[in-house]
């Protein structure tokens, strides 16, 4: 088994793309890893490996555009996942490990914490109403119907 050795890079972006958050995981102080909160350290070189969330600069242009035409100010974005995890999530489940999936209509997403480090995020293109669709065409049924059955029947 071979492990990779983390390397300082910079990273570049295509210009529709816009960077939404940089999360640190991990410290390095003059070599020394696996740090997770280097206040009060001394050293000559910090490295930070980070988790970089993304998105779509012209979805988000488009969404200021009119949210401010609405009259509202947009203080900030922040990821659906993230905020649902500051929601529902305690510290005590993100330093053991835990996964939270946000199951959508159209998207589901997820965010995997361990040791109290956000270590993966992700958005699937399935939701629950290509559920309520795959059951309206295996049952001959209507999307009402589906649903209905989804709603009553379902579990997880």
């Amino acid at each position: 088994m071979t492990t990779a050795k983390w390397s300082p890079q910079a990273i570049s972006l295509p210009s529709n793309r816009e960077i939404l958050h940089v999360l640190p995981q991990n410290f390095i102080v003059d070599g020394q890893e696996h740090i997770h909160d280097p206040v009060g350290m001394t050293g000559v070189r910090l490295e930070v490996e980070t988790h970089v969330i993304e998105g779509s600069a012209p979805f988000i242009k488009n969404l200021t555009k009119v949210v401010n035409q609405a009259g509202v100010h947009i203080e900030d974005f922040v990821f659906a996942p993230l905020a649902a995890g500051l929601s529902v999530l305690e510290k005590r489940q993100k330093e053991l490990g835990v996964v939270l999936v946000d199951l959508g209509a159209g998207t589901t997403s997820l965010v995997v914490h361990e040791e109290n480090v956000l270590l993966h995020t992700a958005v699937l293109p399935l939701g629950s109403s290509h559920i309520t669709n795959d059951l309206a065409i295996g049952l001959r049924t209507s999307i009402e119907v589906a649903e209905a059955i989804k709603l009553e029947h379902g579990t997880a």
